[in-house]
C-alpha cells in the first residue's frame, strides 16, 4: 500500500486511537437548526443489531492500523422517550456483539453514546450503562450544549436534570462552533457559565451540510472566537490544550462514519455530493486524504514555527470554500496570538 505525504508527515501527530460515528437512526426529539439528519425517518431502528457487523467489519479490514478505538453511537436521539424498551436490549446486543469480537482480537473499545439528554425515562439508560459495566464494557456518555437551535426552558430543564443524575457516566460536554454558536457565545451566555464551572467542555468544527450558507463560520469569525476563549474560558478544549502544550496531536482522527442507509466514509459532509462544488479541490467520497495533502502544501505546515502545537483543525471545513477569507492561516494567526498573551496563563495548572 503506497503512502501519502500526508501519511509521513502526520505519522507521529495522528491520535493513537481510531474512531468511529455509528449513526444508528435519525428519528429525533429535537430539530436542531445545524443538523443534517432527517428526524422523521424510523430507517435503522429495526437494524441496530446487525449495524455490528458494520463495525466488526471495518476493525478487520484495518486491524494493523489502530488496536484501540473509540466508537461513538448516537441517532437521531437514541434515548428519547417514544423510543420503544425493546430498542435498550438491541442496543446491549449492539455492544457486545462487537465486544465480543474485539476481545478475540485484541482491541481495546470504548463505547461513547451520544444524547441529546432531552428526555424523562432515566433508569432504561441507567440499566443499560449497568449492565454493559457488569460485563467489562469501558462506556459511557456524551452530551452536547448549544446557545443557539436546540433549547427551549423545558428542554434545557431536562438536559439540566439528566446532567446531574447521569454525572459519574458523563465523559464530556461538547459544543459546535457554528457561526450562530459563536456569536451567541461571545455576546455572554450564563449558562455556559454554569456549565463550565461544573463539567469539561469540547468545542468541536461545524461539519459543512445544506445549512452552511448560515451556520458555517468565517475564518476571521473564528479566529475572533478563539481569543474570545483564551480569555474567557481558557479551560475547555481545545483552548487549554493550545495554551498549556507545546505539542498537540492533530484535531482530525479520520474517523470512520457509517450512516443508517449504509453509507460509510471517513466525513458525512464527503458523502453529501450536493456539497462537492463548495471544495476548492477534487475530493473523494471515501477519505478526506487529499485535503490533508492540500491543506499541508498550501500552509507549508513543516515550515511553521507552530507545527508542533498546532491541531489543523478540520480539514472538511478548511477545504470549504465559503469558509475562507484570511490570507495567512488561521492556525498560525491564533499562535501568534497566544504568544502575546502566554505570560498570562502560565500559572494554569497542567
Amino acid at each position: 500500500m503506497s503512502l501519502s505525504n500526508s501519511d509521513f508527515i502526520l505519522a507521529h501527530k495522528r491520535e493513537s486511537r481510531g474512531e468511529f460515528f455509528i449513526n444508528l437512526f435519525e428519528k429525533c426529539n429535537l430539530s436542531c437548526s445545524f443538523c443534517w439528519q432527517d428526524h422523521d425517518d424510523n430507517h435503522g431502528m429495526d437494524s441496530i443489531k446487525e449495524r455490528a457487523y458494520d463495525v466488526i467489519e471495518v476493525l478487520n479490514r484495518d486491524r494493523d492500523k489502530y488496536r484501540s478505538y473509540d466508537v461513538n453511537i448516537m441517532g437521531g436521539e437514541l434515548f428519547f422517550d417514544e423510543v420503544d424498551d425493546a430498542l435498550f436490549e438491541d442496543y446491549f446486543q449492539f455492544t457486545m456483539t462487537i465486544q465480543k469480537f474485539a476481545k478475540t482480537m485484541g482491541f481495546d473499545l470504548y463505547f461513547n453514546w451520544v444524547t441529546n439528554f432531552v428526555f424523562t425515562k432515566q433508569n432504561r439508560l441507567k440499566n443499560l450503562l449497568e449492565r454493559l459495566y457488569g460485563n467489562n464494557v469501558k462506556t459511557g456518555l456524551t452530551t452536547s450544549y448549544d446557545p443557539r437551535g436546540r433549547f427551549n426552558n423545558q428542554s434545557y430543564n431536562l438536559f439540566l436534570d439528566n446532567l446531574d443524575f447521569f454525572k459519574d457516566d458523563l465523559r464530556s460536554i461538547g459544543i459546535v462552533m457554528t457561526r450562530p454558536n459563536i456569536l451567541a457565545i461571545m455576546k455572554g451566555d450564563s449558562r455556559l457559565e454554569t456549565l463550565y464551572s461544573k463539567y469539561d467542555l469540547y468545542f468541536d468544527y461545524y461539519s459543512p451540510e445544506s445549512n452552511f450558507k448560515s451556520m458555517l463560520p468565517l475564518e476571521s469569525e473564528l479566529l475572533t472566537f478563539f481569543k474570545y476563549m483564551f480569555s474567557s474560558y481558557p479551560q475547555s478544549q481545545p483552548f487549554r490544550g493550545w495554551l498549556e502544550f507545546r505539542e498537540n496531536k492533530m484535531t482530525c482522527r479520520s474517523s470512520q462514519v457509517l450512516l443508517p442507509n449504509g453509507s460509510a466514509g471517513q466525513c458525512q459532509s464527503l458523502l453529501s455530493r450536493e456539497l462537492f462544488q463548495h471544495f476548492e479541490n477534487n475530493i473523494q467520497e471515501k477519505t478526506n486524504q487529499m485535503m490533508e495533502d492540500s491543506f499541508l502544501k498550501k500552509r507549508d505546515c513543516l515550515t511553521c514555527e507552530y507545527y508542533k502545537k498546532c491541531g489543523f483543525g478540520c480539514f472538511l471545513q478548511s477545504s470549504f470554500k465559503p469558509h475562507q477569507d484570511l490570507s495567512d492561516c488561521l492556525y498560525f494567526l491564533t499562535f501568534k496570538h497566544i504568544d502575546s498573551i502566554q505570560r498570562d496563563y502560565e500559572s494554569i495548572s497542567v
